[in-house]
């Protein structure tokens, strides 16, 4: 018997309350680097939950260039998320590890954080991305889930980012 299939896979949801903040890109590149760090030996999933779907999108395009992604991703209703306990008992090949491309808002956005092991909230350093964060990150801490932000677009020694670290 397989002993992944007995193992849940970590879960990590990228979700902020915004659209455009890098959760889509946070999501493949941080899958990217955990097949990387593993040497091939973690298999990762995408959980495209953002109805724009553009993690599958870019696993379509990336296939179709001969440059495929090291992982796979599927479109995920707020159902599918609800039920991503157990997904290796319903996988031919278990999964290490699943990241929540997360719809910034609505239920998507509820059972992404309702379901995660870990939130990553990535956000720009502006103050209407940071206060969208904070918000993500204030429900995190009411629902007792694990979270970070985490801080893209930014540019070394500018104000925005030194007062976004305030």
């Amino acid at each position: 018997m397989n002993d992944k299939k007995n193992r849940e896979p970590m879960v990590i949801a990228l979700a902020t309350g915004k659209g455009g903040s890098m959760k889509t890109t946070s999501a493949v590149f941080l899958a990217c680097a955990l097949v990387d760090q593993s040497r091939g030996e973690q298999h990762v999933l995408v959980a495209d939950a953002d109805v724009q779907g553009d993690a599958k999108d870019w696993w379509y395009r990336a296939a179709e260039l001969d440059d495929p992604l090291p992982f796979d991703v599927m479109s995920a209703a707020p159902a599918d998320i609800t039920h991503l306990r157990g997904i290796n008992d319903r996988l031919d090949d278990p999964v290490d590890w699943v990241l929540i491309d997360s719809a910034p808002y609505g239920r998507a956005l509820d059972e992404s954080v309702n379901n995660a092991d870990l939130v990553v909230i990535p956000s720009s350093p502006s103050r209407i991305d940071l206060d969208q964060a904070a918000g993500v990150k204030n429900l995190c801490d009411q629902r007792g889930v694990s979270a970070a932000i985490l801080l893209c677009r930014t540019e070394a020694h500018t104000t925005a980012l030194r007062d976004a670290l305030a």
